[in-house]
């Protein structure tokens, strides 16, 4: 609980996933994810060699630009989305949660010496004690916009 300052879900639920981000990772060899399509028929010679030297571009441009973090986590974000949507199917509850003291979290899980990984999200998953009333929604008009994201007001 230390790691999350207090909040009670890592003690009430009887797993918390902890995503991890690896911001180098791209660097390793990616040859078994190439083959492996290969194999399935997915992906062609020259579709593997198209999107291996696309990919490489990408990264280094972003590692370029200093978002080498950002991008890991933001694929981390994607990887837990659909670990809370396979969850919910499974007829479990799930909490993702921010607001956790990231130093704490990777102690925890016993990568403290690598400042080369990056805590991107926790996720609580268990049965619920009870069920909970949903708390509503703001209007979409609120949330969703059309077209163009609206400016500020000038002053």
């Amino acid at each position: 609980m230390r790691a999350t300052g207090g909040q009670p879900q890592p003690a009430e639920a009887p797993v918390v996933l902890v995503f991890v981000a690896q911001p180098q990772a791209w660097r390793a060899d990616q040859a078994d994810i190439y083959d492996q399509a290969r194999e399935a028929g997915a992906w062609s010679d020259d579709f593997i060699a198209m999107f291996a030297a696309a990919s490489d571009d990408f990264q280094h441009d972003l590692e370029r630009r200093g978002l080498l973090r950002e991008y890991a986590i933001k694929d981390a974000m994607i990887a837990a989305t659909y670990v809370l949507l396979a969850a919910t199917e499974l007829g479990l509850a799930s909490s993702p949660m921010n607001g956790w003291d990231e130093a704490a979290v990777k102690e925890t899980v016993g990568i403290a010496d690598r400042d080369d990984l990056a805590i991107a999200l926790l996720v609580a998953v268990g049965y619920a004690a009870e069920e909970r009333r949903h708390p509503g929604r703001r209007p979409v008009e609120r949330n969703v916009f059309h077209q163009r994201y609206p400016r500020l007001p000038t002053r």
